[in-house]
């Protein structure tokens, strides 16, 4: 056509076929972004109960150092259950999500010493049960 007739091409906008291959780059590209969202809070959250499952081993440690060498809760190779806590490491009569044990073993490592081994269980967000275990020695 001449100068004052359309040109072909121009004016048209997109074609159907550049309007599919954008829309799959974009979805699959939001895809990513919403997975990596879900995974990062399902870390996050892991990290969480580590960190409190850590703390309440600790406080358990602190409790039994502290204790005289005839007490109850230091009976060797015994597992003694300890405490039921909620998620911000208070103590709850019942249910609760962290239960913590112990067991302590004489003479170990060495004649005179034992080893006190904390275990802190609970079930992650997933179902999975889950423990975290921290040993130290006293004599």
């Amino acid at each position: 056509m001449g100068a004052a007739g359309p040109h072909r091409g121009e004016g048209r906008g997109f074609s159907l076929l550049e309007v599919i291959f954008s829309s799959t780059i974009f979805i699959t590209a939001l895809t990513g972004v919403v997975s990596a969202i879900g995974t990062s809070r399902q870390i996050k959250e892991d990290h969480r109960m580590l960190t409190q499952a850590l703390h309440l081993a600790e406080g358990q440690i602190e409790q039994l150092l502290v204790l005289p060498n005839g007490a109850a809760q230091l009976t060797s190779d015994v597992e003694v259950a300890g405490s039921r806590y909620d998620i911000d490491g208070a103590v709850v009569p019942a249910g609760g999500i962290f239960t913590t044990a112990w067991v302590v073993q004489a003479d170990t490592p060495v004649t005179g010493l034992r080893r006190i081994n904390v275990v802190v269980r609970w079930t992650d967000g997933q179902g999975r049960a889950r423990k975290f275990s921290l040993t130290t020695d006293r004599t």
